[in-house]
């Protein structure tokens, strides 16, 4: 049973790592300065969400996971128009590092081992006795969206058709655009991303 609970904990580790302690690293630069989006299409040169901490699993009510680290590669096109929509089409991959403590262990797979076999027929895999850390693969998503924006001082706010707007901080200029995304706007922009619930991240767009 607990290796059975094992098999849905790709999809419920990324979900989890919203309510992560500590957040990131300070590794993803960027400054809000505003300005004009120039329409156009821009592509996404540049991804960075750098997450660490305890997640706090409802997997492991007495133990914990602590994401060592996530590398995501993110590629695309997210099109500005002059009438205020909007269009993104993009793919998601990349690989989440995370430990699991021995209490945690216990409850969903029960050794290291075990887990390594669960994640390995998916491209991961984990090391470890007492801490057994994983390296999990996500598979590339594609994602398609659409809605509006608008901007207003240094914030930019996107609302996909249908859904709530969701504002972050931006800076633009004709020829780029880097948006320093919270995880409502990363789902709004790139549909892949959206179960992940990251904290926020920095994207870096070039006008085409």
């Amino acid at each position: 049973m607990r290796l059975m609970r094992s098999l849905g904990l790709v999809a419920a580790l990324a979900v989890s790592m919203a309510t992560s302690c500590g957040g990131g690293d300070g590794s993803c630069g960027g400054a809000a300065c505003g300005g004009e989006i120039a329409a156009g299409r821009y592509r996404i040169s540049s991804f960075c969400s750098s997450i660490t901490g305890t997640v706090q699993s409802p997997l492991c009510p007495m133990g914990t996971i602590a994401v060592v680290s996530s590398a995501l590669n993110v590629s695309g096109t997210i099109t500005f128009n002059a009438d205020k929509t909007y269009q993104s089409v993009t793919t998601l991959g990349g690989t989440i590092v995370e430990a699991f403590s021995g209490e945690c262990l216990a409850k969903v797979a029960g050794s290291c081992a075990q887990l390594n076999q669960t994640f390995g027929g998916r491209g991961g895999s984990c090391t470890g006795t007492t801490v057994c850390t994983c390296t999990l693969r996500l598979a590339p998503q594609d994602g398609m969206a659409m809605g509006t924006y608008s901007t207003s001082g240094t914030t930019l706010t996107i609302t996909p058709t249908g859904k709530n707007g969701s504002p972050g901080e931006y800076c633009a200029t004709p020829t780029s655009l880097t948006i320093l995304s919270s995880p409502a706007m990363n789902g709004a922009l790139m549909p892949g991303i959206a179960s992940m619930q990251m904290g926020t991240s920095t994207m870096t767009l070039t006008r085409e």
